[in-house]
């Protein structure tokens, strides 16, 4: 981790981290020229992993809501972070399915990628 040291007022220092919320955008960048770099399987490796992950939540927001007292400070907890896995969902299935076109040319492959996933939007929009 590269650090630097900056000049505050009285005199005092702050020890300020390039890894910081300043290069949170440079992280950003890199991480997508590498996901661009990778091939359509290394993606979808990745994306089933989230996909269990959503699946997980999803099924601990089915079982609060069946619960005779809905504990609504939980369904405030999990509700954010099952919007957070879908968006990156939706980003890998973005990018898995532009990579079928532009690699592949294969509209038939892209049109079973996306009804693969077109069930876990559907579960989105009912929770």
């Amino acid at each position: 981790m590269a650090f630097r040291m900056m000049a505050m007022s009285h005199g005092e220092f702050k020890l300020h981290n390039y890894i910081g919320a300043q290069c949170e955008a440079r992280f950003s960048v890199c991480y997508f020229e590498s996901e661009r770099n990778m091939d359509v399987t290394q993606l979808k490796t990745q994306r089933k992993s989230l996909l269990t992950s959503f699946t997980l939540s999803a099924k601990t927001v089915e079982e609060e809501l069946t619960k005779e007292v809905t504990d609504l400070n939980q369904l405030s907890i999990l509700r954010p972070q099952i919007g957070d896995k879908f968006s990156h969902l939706e980003k890998f299935q973005m990018d898995i399915s532009n990579l079928i076109l532009k690699e592949e040319n294969d509209e038939v492959a892209y049109e079973e990628d996306f009804i693969k996933t077109e069930k876990y939007r559907d579960t989105f929009s009912e929770l």
